[in-house]
């Protein structure tokens, strides 16, 4: 990216790392600014996650923040999304995942699209996947029906 400094919205319509081209703001949370993004080495879309918390020596939490995501993309688990790559910028940090194209798991209940029993099953996936991850002494700080999102596994069923 090009003197743009930490300003976010600068980011768009920038590559950053020579690698992330960023398309578009997709969400925006309180922690984490989500974009649409291209990965120019791999040609595949991907969602960027910038970090909202600039990192500056005075801000000794965003670099707490750095350690706690380097180890987070260390783990892996097949109801959670991968972490592609880690780095910071400018003195920002962010996340690279792959981009979900389905519904949120908030989308498919607003819908009506799931049944009780789906939703108890997909429920299921959910605490063990929520049990592998504090079995490891990790905790997700935000778990909520729009950050669930539901892909078919190999025999077609839906999964979170």
């Amino acid at each position: 990216m090009t003197d743009t400094g930490s300003n976010e919205e600068s980011w768009l319509g920038h590559t950053i790392i020579q690698r992330y081209y960023i398309e578009r703001e997709l969400a925006q949370g309180s922690l984490f600014t989500v974009y649409r993004a291209t990965d120019q080495e791999n040609k595949r879309d991907v969602a960027l996650k910038v970090l909202r918390i600039p990192m500056t020596p005075d801000r000794p939490e965003a670099q707490n923040w750095s350690t706690d995501l380097e180890q987070v993309s260390q783990w892996s688990h097949h109801h959670f999304l991968p972490v592609k790559d880690i780095g910071a910028q400018e003195g920002t940090l962010y996340i690279v995942e792959p981009l979900m194209s389905k519904s949120s798991f908030f989308d498919h209940l607003q819908e009506n699209l799931i049944s009780a029993s789906e939703a108890m099953r997909l429920s299921l996936q959910i605490l063990g996947a929520l049990e592998a991850l504090h079995k490891v002494g990790r905790y997700h700080l935000n778990l909520t029906p729009k950050n669930l999102y539901l892909i078919d596994n190999a025999i077609g069923l839906p999964q979170i």
